[in-house]
């Protein structure tokens, strides 16, 4: 996710570059003219984009009309030096505005909004906690094949890491022999996997190479993802059952367990010193 900032008013984005780059890195960047901003985007990735509705060089609304010709996957701030300088036509056309000064409060809100935006766009849902379901723009998925549902499962488990088809076939097929039989049920669940998300226009989702394959977590929500990032908010999520249904996901379970149990210990620690 790249976050770019279209203003010419170099002052204050020096002042944002400070304060945003212990936050998001090296992925915020400072644009003064549209060519630049041409430069740096690439169609598929997501942005975020704050734009100066006071900027000289840059005109705001044909911006906005540019990102949404060009279908590009963003959210669009706005920012403005007074309160009075934004109309109401001007806020039904962003995601959310800044009035600056820049502060690191600002910047934290703005960045949890964000976040949000982006799980509200990704069509993708994964439940893990309980059984395991994937739902795409709200519909239940019918995996026919319930071994391509499991190599799913267990691709969002690694958290997209790759799978070697060694490691997929002796956990969902166990008790069968590594040989090439055993290979071919391999490729018809990949091959499964691969039409069923082809049905609903998700195939990105899914990424296969030979000898293994992964998810592309970036786009998919997930509450397992959820939890992790944020234990202290989202412990809540997790009611002491794990993707009941697969017999390797117990491990999991454990670790999140630990998570959740090193979490709360250290929140008591955290409370009797305060006490």
């Amino acid at each position: 996710m790249k976050i770019l900032i279209l203003d010419d008013d170099k002052i204050s984005n020096v002042a944002l570059l400070k304060i945003g780059k212990p936050l998001f890195g090296n992925n915020i960047y400072a644009v003064e003219d549209m060519e630049y901003f041409k430069y740096l985007v690439e169609p598929s990735s997501s942005l975020v984009v704050v734009i100066s509705v006071c900027s000289k060089k840059i005109n705001y609304i044909d911006t906005v009309q540019l990102i949404r010709k060009q279908g590009y996957k963003a959210v669009i701030w706005f920012t403005a030096d007074r309160e009075d300088e934004l109309t109401d036509s001007d806020k039904s056309l962003c995601d959310g505005y800044f009035i600056k000064p820049y502060t690191e409060e600002k910047l934290k809100n703005f960045a949890e909004d964000v976040i949000r935006m982006f799980n509200r766009m990704k069509r993708v849902n994964v439940k893990t906690f309980g059984k395991f379901e994937v739902e795409i723009d709200n519909q239940i998925i019918d995996f026919h094949n319930s071994k391509a549902k499991e190599l799913f499962a267990l691709c969002v488990d690694r958290k997209g890491e790759s799978i070697s088809i060694e490691e997929a076939t002796s956990l969902i097929w166990s008790h069968r022999i590594y040989d090439n039989r055993l290979k071919c049920l391999y490729r018809k669940a990949v091959l499964s996997i691969k039409k069923t998300l082809a049905l609903y226009q998700a195939s990105d989702v899914f990424q296969n190479k030979r000898g293994s394959c992964r998810i592309d977590q970036n786009r998919i929500n997930c509450d397992y993802y959820t939890l992790i990032k944020n234990p202290e908010r989202y412990a809540n999520l997790f009611e002491g059952i794990y993707m009941y249904e697969y017999s390797w996901a117990e491990s999991t379970c454990a670790d999140i367990y630990k998570l959740l149990s090193k979490y709360r210990q250290h929140s008591k620690e955290t409370s009797d010193f305060i006490l």
